[in-house]
Parts: C-alpha cells; sequence; structure tokens
C-alpha cells in the first residue's frame, strides 16, 4: 500500500536528508547569481547553481542563453528530446563558454531495440552498439567532446540498467574523461532500482521525480504517476 506523508514531515526530511539540497528563500528581484554558493552533485566533484535549466521543453536558443547570463550553470538536456534537435539547441547556445557550463545529457536503451535482450555475446554487442551511436550523435550534436553528466535515460529494468556491458560502458568514458560522472533517470514507482543502486554503489547520480505530494502528471503525455515517498526518501538517504 502506498504510503502518503505530510508536507511538513516531507520538507524536514529531504532538507536533512538529501545530499546537497537546502531550502532556498524567495528573494524577489534577485537573480540567481546572486545567491551565493554553488551545490556539490554528491561525490562527483561537480558544484551546480541551486536550480538546474531544464532545456527539454524548449526550442530557443536565446532562452538557454538567457538562463546562463542570470547565473544557472547546470542545463539538461537528452538524445531522445525533439529527436536530437534539442541537444543541437544547446550545443549552440553554450558555444563559446562551454567550459563555464555543465551540462547533463541523457541516452536511452530502449529494450524493444535488443533482440537478443542483452543474453550472451550477442546481447552485450548489440547494447555496447547502441549506446556508442548515440554516445557519439550527443557528442556531435552538443558540439563538445566531453558531457559532464551522462544518465541512462528512462530506466526500467534493472537487468539492463545494471548489465555488465552498460556498467563497463559508462566506467570506460568516465576513465577516459569523456564524461566526469554517469547515473540515471526514472520515472514511476521503480524505487527498486534506487535500492539496488545503493547496494551496487555504482552510479553517481539518480535523477527521479520528488515533491511533497508523491505523485505528478506528466506535462506532455498526461500521464499520471505516484510513489511510496516514505520509501523514496528513505533510499535517497
Amino acid at each position: 500500500m502506498r504510503k502518503i506523508i505530510s508536507r511538513k514531515r516531507f520538507i524536514s526530511s529531504a532538507v536533512a536528508g538529501l545530499a546537497g539540497i537546502s531550502a532556498i528563500p524567495y528573494l524577489p528581484g534577485r537573480v540567481l547569481s546572486e545567491i551565493p554558493g554553488n551545490r556539490p552533485v554528491g561525490k562527483t566533484g561537480i558544484n551546480v547553481t541551486p536550480v538546474c535549466f531544464g532545456a527539454s521543453r524548449t526550442n530557443d536558443e536565446s532562452l538557454i542563453k538567457y538562463a546562463i547570463e542570470k547565473g544557472f550553470n547546470l542545463i539538461d538536456t537528452g538524445r531522445s528530446y525533439a529527436n536530437g534537435n534539442n541537444e543541437r539547441l544547446v550545443g549552440k547556445a553554450v558555444s563559446g563558454i562551454r567550459k563555464n557550463v555543465v551540462i547533463q545529457s541523457k541516452i536511452r536503451l530502449d529494450p524493444n531495440e535488443l533482440p537478443s535482450e542483452g543474453k550472451g555475446k550477442k546481447g552485450a554487442g548489440e547494447i555496447s552498439n547502441l549506446l556508442n551511436s548515440r554516445l557519439e550523435a550527443s557528442l556531435k550534436a552538443l558540439g563538445t567532446d566531453y558531457i559532464d553528466i551522462l544518465l541512462y535515460h528512462d530506466a526500467s529494468r534493472e537487468n539492463l540498467l545494471f548489465h555488465s556491458e552498460v556498467m563497463k560502458f559508462f566506467d570506460g568514458l568516465k576513465s577516459t574523461g569523456v564524461i566526469k560522472a554517469h547515473g540515471f533517470s526514472a520515472h514511476n514507482d521503480l524505487i527498486t532500482l534506487h535500492e539496488m543502486n545503493n547496494r551496487e554503489l555504482f552510479y553517481d547520480i539518480l535523477m527521479v521525480p520528488f515533491n511533497h505530494k508523491g505523485s505528478f502528471v506528466h506535462s506532455v503525455t498526461g500521464n499520471f504517476s505516484e510513489w511510496d515517498q516514505a520509501r523514496l526518501i528513505s533510499a535517497l538517504t
């Protein structure tokens, strides 16, 4: 049964337990750059502004540039957003100032694209080919030779997220400096993935829907999602 916690308990638990997150007061008339101090992203060594600019719903390059000018330094995008055009948009926006911006992008591994379901040598080859081709496409679209944070997009299956070939792929990119940190994004009530990562201690970053209600309606698809709030907080602390 889904557990619901009060807004007060949600706030106190979140502020007390989530590393790198703290309450930011409402400061009318002030831009983000005037709020002192960036936040460390876990133990990655990456420091970012308290608020990220999600570029996935943006098709205006000037809006991304304006956000950067106002102090945002973390820009979130993904290979599948707008069929790759969103990464191209971000790449244009950060051209010439790439070193001043932290880019987080995502690549998807769709189970329907894996005839061998990741099994055996053939399955490992299929995974490797897909991930490497998408990484190459992302780097080209972004106009960069590195991505600060790369996420496995919309994770849903443990056998793929923690597949040896997937982990080898991310490890290799980090060791060569192509990425600085790796992680995964997950929607809906997939807390088992976060709990498994707590045991495996592999991925640096977890990206999840998170609010005091324990549910949300997707802004594009209209799909409703909810989760066990108390269990999620426990997995993230």
